[in-house]
């Protein structure tokens, strides 16, 4: 359960607001307060100050070795079966995701309840990702309750919506990579581009998505619960 006392009308604006810039927005300016972490803490980045470095230690070491096991075999396919030109179209392609403004963004979330997610297991990879559960307990944090700034909260959902964008690039290079193995007729490359882009690329997409919509969730209860309380 998360606990927060926000300033009184924080709860209409955020239920005002259109988008997460809106609610990074007030959240920016409200006060510094004390929180209990929800339970998807470690998965949100929602952490202990102390444990901030482990956090990139673990994180880092995550990420190679899934970008290892993954993108290797994307790289051999590109490497032997893909022109030097088609690559090039294939890259400006994967580029233009990072630039796309969350409004766009929002358009193509999968859904606006975290059940849909849940029902296409994507709580499941968060034990598999940066952030996971057991590494934070690996690390030895310990603690239920932390002390956050104020703008941790924000600076979580940004970093959902940088790791979207990436993922969001990734999947359509590989999606591309995987079309292009169609057309040549090499079956077995793109069955094995499909699946690579579905784990590493497309369940993660979702699994941002899902992240906001469990943090926001678990904010709008503890504003609720405080004003119940008032």
């Amino acid at each position: 359960m998360l606990y927060i006392a926000p300033p009184a009308d924080m709860f209409s604006g955020y239920m005002a607001s259109a988008n997460f810039r809106a609610h990074e927005t007030a959240l920016a300016e409200a006060p510094r307060h004390c929180y209990r972490e929800p339970d998807f803490r470690a998965s949100t980045g929602v952490i202990s100050l102390s444990m901030r470095r482990w956090r990139h230690v673990s994180n880092a070491v995550i990420n190679l070795l899934w970008t290892s096991l993954f993108l290797t075999p994307v790289f051999v396919y590109c490497a032997h079966h893909v022109p030097s030109k088609w690559l090039l179209v294939f890259g400006i392609a994967a580029i233009l995701p990072l630039g796309l403004p969350r409004a766009i963004l929002q358009r193509f979330r999968l859904g606006s309840e975290v059940e849909v997610y849940r029902r296409l297991g994507v709580p499941f990879l968060m034990w598999f990702t940066q952030d996971a559960p057991w590494l934070m307990r690996w690390g030895g944090d310990q603690s239920r309750r932390v002390s956050l700034d104020r703008k941790l909260i924000a600076q979580v959902i940004r970093e959902t919506w940088m790791r979207e964008r990436f993922h969001l690039g990734l999947l359509l290079f590989c999606g591309f990579c995987s079309g292009q193995a169609l057309c040549q007729m090499q079956l077995r490359w793109c069955l094995a581009l499909i699946f690579i882009n579905t784990l590493y690329n497309l369940y993660p997409v979702w699994l941002q998505q899902y992240v906001r919509l469990r943090l926001s969730r678990a904010l709008v209860r503890a504003v609720m619960s405080q004003s119940d309380s008032l």
